[in-house]
């Protein structure tokens, strides 16, 4: 294998354009640009991701026997003026550009959710909380049937004091 090869199985580029199914990318290699490549995949057996790239964000592209028409997109660099949101080791997590954040500290043993927005929970079936204490900050507003609390209706309960059945205004 000449050293030019050689010095080609591993570069540094840029992406200069991204398919419109955000699965491949072209890379600007000094003067070469590639043909579309594959992009890094971050997906299991039960789960796919959505992860769109920059342009321009750099790149490490990996060109089996030196060969840049075989070239697969490794890994991604840190961009300059680009930092991760903390240095916590203890700390996994994704911060978004609205500062929305989802975060698990490993060492407080918590969970953290910010939302810049809305929060909407949707199950198909039952929807379960359970905690030693749940504090609700801020107004309630329940529809589309009746709450119960230790078997007790809000809507249609009885007041043993006043024989009065509450009911919901109309």
């Amino acid at each position: 294998m000449n050293n030019r090869l050689l010095h080609n199985i591993i570069a540094i580029g840029t992406l200069v354009a991204i398919s419109d199914d955000a699965k491949f990318a072209q890379v600007k290699i000094g003067d070469i640009t590639t043909d579309f490549r594959p992009l890094p995949a971050l997906y299991g057996l039960n789960f796919t991701t959505a992860r769109p790239v920059p342009l321009n964000a750099q790149v490490v592209v990996n060109c089996p026997s030196g060969n840049m028409d075989a070239a697969i997109i490794i890994g991604y660099l840190w961009a300059q003026g680009v930092s991760p949101y903390t240095t916590d080791t203890n700390i996994d997590g994704i911060k978004f550009a609205d500062g929305t954040l989802v975060e698990y500290d490993s060492a407080a043993q918590n969970l953290k959710i910010n939302c810049a927005g809305d929060v909407n929970i949707t199950a198909a079936g039952t929807l379960t909380m359970a905690a030693t204490k749940i504090i609700i900050e801020g107004e309630v507003e329940q529809t589309g049937g009746d709450m119960t609390s230790d078997g007790i209706s809000a809507q249609n309960h009885k007041h043993e004091e006043t024989s009065i059945i509450t009911k919901v205004p109309q």
